[in-house]
Parts: C-alpha cells; structure tokens; sequence
C-alpha cells in the first residue's frame, strides 16, 4: 500500500481546503530561513485546482507504484526531496520569491520511476526511455518559452523540475544499490 503517497496527496489536497492557508505554507525566500517548515509544506500549496489536479495525478500514479515496488527509498525520498528542491530553486533563481506545487517532487518520481522500469523489463524499455524524452521535453519547452505545459496562469518553475530530475537519479540510484544488495544474498531455503 503506497501510503505515503496516499498521505502527501491528501495534504496537498487539504492545502485548498481553507482559504488563506497558502500564505501560511508557500515557500517564500523571505521568510523560509525562520520557517523552515516552508520547504516541505511549499510542495503541497498549488496555485489553481488545475494545477493541483495535475500535480496529483502524475505524483500520485509514479509515486504510488515507484512506492509498491521501492516503499523505504520512496518514502525517505519523500522526507529529503522537498527541502532540497526548494533550496535549489532558490540557490538556482534567484528571482523566485514564492514557489508552490508538487511538480518537482513528481518529476523526481518520474524520471526514478522510468530508470527503474529500464533496468526491470526489456520489452517495454522504449516506452520507459519515451518517458524520460517527455520529462526532458517538457522542462526544455518551459525553460525556453515561460510557459506551463499543462496549466496556465502562473511561470513555471523549471529549476523544481531540474532539481526534482536530478533527486530522481539519486532516488534511482538508492534503488539499484538497494536491489544489487538483495541479489548478492544466497537463496533462502
């Protein structure tokens, strides 16, 4: 059951519940330093129900299966990944001062989610490697022209969905180890 997954959409979905709550949970450059907390809640806050619908679809279908297949590396993912991606956003950009959304956490999902497919079942590699050719596409159409993909009404942020890729590759990589460390163990028996 992928219930961390599960947990973090309700909470970004509970982040619309009650008006106002946004101010309170965005990340903003101003104030993240003495509200630390900012850097995990900032992923739940989103900007529009579509934007939030979106971001809890792709989240919650890459997250949800990369979790059945990888529960402990996907769950640690989910405690390290947000304050690390709004730390790069603003490391990165320094012209954002506010950032909300789930999107980079997702792409990260994505993108771990995609390199683990390829190393598991050859005969749907292509379609894993289309995947990874999308994630790719789409941050570069965003960086190019400004614009969202998939939403409208607000910049995209295309530092998250970098920071978010290069969080996958990690998440990836605890992934492999972990199943190389299992396959070097001696049947039980």
């Amino acid at each position: 059951m992928p219930w961390a997954t599960l947990l973090v959409a309700l909470a970004a979905v509970l982040s619309r519940a009650g008006p106002g709550w946004e101010d309170g949970l965005v990340l903003e450059r101003a104030v993240a330093s003495a509200q630390a907390w900012r850097f995990w809640t900032g992923h739940l806050v989103h900007v529009s129900s579509g934007h939030l619908g979106w971001n809890i679809a792709v989240f919650g279908a890459a997250g949800g299966w990369l979790e059945m297949l990888a529960p402990r590396a996907v769950r640690l993912y989910l405690l390290w990944a947000p304050p690390v991606i709004g730390a790069a956003i603003f490391a990165v950009d320094q012209e954002i001062g506010r950032y909300a959304g789930l999107s980079g956490i997702a792409a990260g999902l994505v993108v771990a989610l995609a390199l683990t497919q390829l190393t598991r079942r050859e005969e749907s590699r292509p379609l894993w490697a289309a995947v990874l050719g999308l994630v790719a596409v789409k941050i570069l159409y965003e960086t190019m022209s400004g614009s969202a993909v998939l939403t409208e009404g607000f910049r995209p942020v295309p530092t998250a969905h970098i920071a978010g890729g290069i969080a996958g590759c990690i998440l990836f990589g605890f992934i492999a180890r972990r199943r190389r460390s299992l396959a070097d163990l001696p049947p039980v028996g």
